[in-house]
């Protein structure tokens, strides 16, 4: 593949990531903070959305696999998926005065549909574009370069586009919305222009998304591992904003583009590490050093500017690792189905990874009620109870889901050696693109 198709594809990777970590980040406390919803409300909003992502997921990865247009599995989902992406972005983003968790709901379960339309079928498009156990991390590694760019470009909003009241993210999240709105479109059509989508058998039949995970052993212990990694990152990230205000860091958003410029730093280091000593054991790595890292911040003194903002520097280095190798790992699952099968179902494993990574996000909205139970009230003083229980929530549960993916992945079944006898059986088999 030449350098210039790989950077073709991996370009909409940006846009995606600019629309999805406000939604993690920034927009708990946009309408809790400047729209008045309960974080109650906010919460069950989001659950629900994520909820419709159960049904909704599954079946956009199946018709990707099954239905053949003169313009391809992949092109009609994301151009459709891109179009409400952006008019989702452009109502969750700037919310109205006076809306309530029925706007949340309804405009969001909209996005989260959009953003499926286009992922789902992107990463399928991305997990064919090579068979070699080695070169697939290097796509997924320029993917998620430019992911974590879009990461940063969602830090700086605060920054470069402060709020005359700190906090409550009205000016960034509107002018991420202006943002989205035109780089979506040209990096879809990049893409369409650009790069050729592979040709594999499309799927006869989905044979049910339950058979089809318990039927594929090293499928059952990636998902496994996202979906309790997947937990510790989003009840992590739905409370990082919450707890540098509690250390009386609200103010310096840009400690949170430190984690991320690290993040960026850090992938071609886990590129290069897993041609090494192979992906699922540099993903371990990199959970390990990350985990290490963050154990710290409990006991960081409030007002500490610069120690969290080493410890950010540090841990933003493991940010990389799990979704360019996993990703990667993903693909080399999937060619263990097509040599069994002989037909594509990429999209449709691609829609159960999307799944659960967002029913894990749904579980981490559940920390903003978990933590006003033990005592934290984002518009009440700082106080020690307070203080322990966002401890926990922040730093404490997600390294406790962290380490237990850890241990499912450890001795991953596809290494290098059997990936290449995957690989062989697939040419054999004509089922390559």
């Amino acid at each position: 593949m030449k350098q210039r198709t790989l950077l073709t594809y991996a370009l909409l990777a940006l846009p995606l990531a600019v629309v999805g970590l406000p939604l993690t980040f920034y927009v708990p406390a946009l309408y809790a903070q400047s729209r008045g919803l309960a974080l109650g409300a906010i919460s069950a909003a989001l659950l629900l959305a994520r909820v419709a992502d159960v049904v909704v997921d599954p079946l956009i990865g199946t018709l990707s696999d099954r239905l053949a247009t003169p313009f391809g599995h992949r092109r009609p989902w994301i151009v459709l998926g891109a179009i409400m992406t952006v008019v989702g972005v452009r109502h969750v983003f700037a919310p109205p005065p006076g809306i309530g968790m029925a706007y949340l709901l309804g405009w969001i379960v909209l996005l989260y549909t959009g953003w499926s339309m286009v992922s789902i079928p992107y990463f399928a498009w991305g997990g064919g574009l090579s068979t070699d156990y080695h070169r697939r991390s290097v796509i997924t590694g320029a993917r998620e370069f430019f992911g974590m760019i879009g990461l940063l470009v969602s830090a700086i909003a605060p920054t470069l586009f402060p709020d005359p009241d700190p906090g409550k993210f009205v000016v960034p999240m509107a002018h991420l919305a202006d943002w989205i709105t035109w780089s979506m479109p040209v990096a879809v059509l990049a893409l369409l222009l650009g790069v050729a989508e592979p040709t594999v058998p499309p799927a006869r039949h989905a044979g049910g998304a339950l058979k089809l995970l318990w039927r594929n052993g090293p499928f059952r212990l990636l998902m496994g591992a996202t979906l309790l990694g997947g937990i510790g990152t989003a009840v992590n990230g739905a409370l990082i904003v919450f707890f540098l205000q509690q250390l009386h860091l609200g103010n310096h958003p840009e400690l949170l583009l430190y984690f991320l410029i690290s993040a960026v730093a850090g992938v071609p280091f886990w590129v290069w590490l897993a041609r090494r000593t192979g992906k699922h054991r540099a993903l371990c790595y990199g959970s390990l050093w990350g985990c290490s890292w963050f154990a710290v911040l409990p006991f960081i003194p409030d007002g500490d500017y610069h120690l969290v903002g080493l410890v950010n520097l540090m841990a933003g280095l493991s940010i990389g690792a799990a979704p360019v190798l996993g990703a990667s790992m993903a693909a080399d699952v999937i060619d263990f189905d097509m040599v069994r099968l002989r037909q594509d179902r990429s999209a449709l494993f691609f829609s159960l990874w999307a799944m659960g990574t967002k029913a894990t996000q749904a579980v981490g909205i559940l920390a903003l009620p978990l933590v006003a139970l033990l005592g934290f009230d984002p518009k009440g003083p700082v106080t020690p109870q307070a203080h322990t229980a966002l401890a926990v929530g922040y730093v404490g549960v997600p390294i406790l889901f962290w380490l237990s993916a850890l241990t499912l992945i450890w001795n991953f079944p596809i290494d290098r050696a059997r990936q290449a006898r995957i690989a062989r059986w697939r040419s054999i088999r004509n089922v390559v693109p």
